[in-house]
């Protein structure tokens, strides 16, 4: 590491991906300042270890698949007493679309769509990541919040209402400064058009967030970052190139404003073998790989198709192929939130990880609300005098 140190005495300090409070050299964005073909062999060579602080260093000859950080319960229990500033929780929902006929009526969205209510009303999330929800699903959740979530989302096709990758939003906890999309497709490709080998078009839709005065008062003024998106099912390469734009706007905005904590969410339709979870987690944290706290309550696959835990299936739709799985539980997860955290030094509040969870709640019928498990992150805001030690 010393060495490390000398060769590269220029690079700037970053948080270390054990979510101690520690700062070493390096961070994979590093890759988009080195020129030419270096850019992938040094992101690389910091995926083998140089990523870690002091406290990690017996972690570094391990495989990067398999670094865990391990926090006992107490000493979990004691970091998050010690925390200071407003829990915000984060979903990535798919709520399976209202376009399409089930085979079993029972799991149609008419069915469904007030006990999917219930469930966000029982939870209280800041902010709702939907995939394949419609303006009219979306409209129709907010309606039966009583007024305390809105929406925004756009149709992936610009001659109808189609499916969105939007947010549900409340207004109690959040308020949206910005929202924006943009089409995971070639520069040449027209808006509302499928790209590459994808069967249809696929969106990212961004939003910023700042978190209500009345939540973080006494810490820096807090803004959010949040992208959503859902990749494409049978595309191969579209998922590929799908993520390498979004990795793409992710680190050009962090060059831009460098204290924003950015969160993506989404149905990547890929497991975590894939070269879309390769090339996201080499720039972002995966909530489920570093948070200390983690409910999944038995859930192998974040897609069931509405078997719940009993799903074992060695496909999900289209193309996505399931069976490829490491020793990781969560490596048939499809779902994903990733994040890049904000520096409180640069203007910017730090999201501390909370908890993750997979919600793997039924309706009353027994039934359950999507054929995809929702998931949840909560984060705390933490100002620059009240830096967590988790």
């Amino acid at each position: 590491m010393a060495a490390w140190r000398g060769q590269h005495a220029a690079i700037p300090l970053w948080p270390c991906k054990c979510n101690y409070d520690m700062r070493v050299p390096g961070h994979p964005l590093l890759a988009k300042s080195v020129r030419g073909q270096r850019q992938l062999e040094v992101l690389r060579e910091l995926r083998r270890g140089t990523l870690f602080c002091a406290l990690c260093s017996k972690l570094q000859r391990r495989d990067q698949s398999q670094r865990e950080i391990s926090v006992s319960s107490a000493a979990a229990a004691a970091a998050r007493d010690s925390l200071q500033g407003p829990e915000i929780d984060v979903w990535s929902f798919n709520l399976r679309t209202e376009l399409v006929k089930e085979d079993d009526a029972e799991n149609s969205w008419a069915k469904r769509r007030d006990e999917v209510a219930a469930l966000i009303r029982k939870y209280d999330p800041a902010v709702v990541c939907t995939q394949e929800a419609t303006v009219a699903m979306l409209s129709h959740l907010c309606k039966r919040l009583d007024g305390r979530y809105c929406w925004k989302g756009i149709s992936r096709k610009l001659d109808g209402d189609d499916e969105c990758a939007g947010f549900l939003f409340n207004i109690q906890q959040v308020e949206l400064l910005d929202h924006s999309v943009f089409w995971l497709s070639p520069p040449a490709c027209p808006d509302g058009h499928p790209g590459w080998d994808a069967k249809l078009p696929r969106t990212c839709e961004v939003a910023m967030f700042k978190i209500r005065d009345e939540l973080s008062a006494g810490s820096l003024p807090m803004k959010m970052r949040i992208l959503n998106t859902h990749f494409d099912h049978e595309g191969v390469a579209a998922r590929s190139k799908s993520a390498a734009l979004i990795l793409d706007a992710i680190i050009k905005f962090n060059e831009q404003i460098p204290g924003c904590p950015q969160i993506l969410c989404g149905d990547f339709n890929s497991p975590k073998s894939s070269e879309p979870y390769g090339l996201l987690s080499d720039a972002l944290q995966d909530v489920f790989r570093c948070a200390s706290d983690i409910q999944t309550f038995g859930a192998q696959s974040t897609i069931h198709k509405w078997q719940g835990l009993s799903f074992d299936d060695g496909m999900g739709d289209g193309t996505v192929d399931l069976s490829k799985e490491d020793s990781r539980p969560d490596s048939r997860y499809i779902d994903w939130i990733l994040w890049l955290n904000g520096r409180p030094s640069r203007g910017f509040a730090e999201l501390q990880l909370l908890r993750c969870r997979v919600l793997t709640d039924t309706l009353p019928n027994g039934r359950y609300p999507s054929d995809h498990f929702p998931l949840s992150a909560t984060f705390v805001a933490i100002d620059s005098n009240h830096q967590s030690r988790l």
